[in-house]
């Protein structure tokens, strides 16, 4: 049996993820056209606002393919668009699927513990240090 892949709402203390609507193409560009926000990203930040609504488009278009989901997350004490993430590649033999995200640089963590040291495993001796 094929698994469909319907875009979820879902809610925590802090978030809310929820399906994309026009009224986020604002915010949206705002996210994606930032140079330091997408400089790991695999494509340049946009210059052209109707990138937000073909990405909406697209959003809207995965679910009724059901090939992904790409959700906008709102932070639950003040509403604010924070970011977005997807579920993409969706193989509904495997129930498998591609996780990604995009937050604005507010959301980031900023974990200031002592962290410990990186492992690392040669490949030979597969020994950690």
């Amino acid at each position: 049996m094929r698994a469909s892949l319907p875009t979820p709402s879902l809610h925590t203390a802090r978030l809310r993820l929820r399906a994309f609507e026009d009224a986020d193409a604002n915010d949206l560009f705002a996210l994606q056209s930032s140079a330091h926000i997408l400089r790991y990203w695999d494509s340049p930040p946009w210059t052209d606002r109707s990138r937000s609504e073909k990405f909406i488009t697209t959003c809207r278009r995965m679910e009724q393919e059901g090939t992904g989901a790409r959700l906008a997350v709102d932070r639950v004490s003040d509403g604010a668009f924070v970011g977005w993430c997807t579920l993409h590649n969706w193989n509904p033999d495997f129930r498998s699927a591609t996780l990604g995200y995009c937050y604005d640089s507010a959301s980031w963590v900023r974990d200031t513990r002592p962290r410990p040291r990186t492992l690392c495993c040669d490949g030979r001796s597969r020994r950690w240090t």
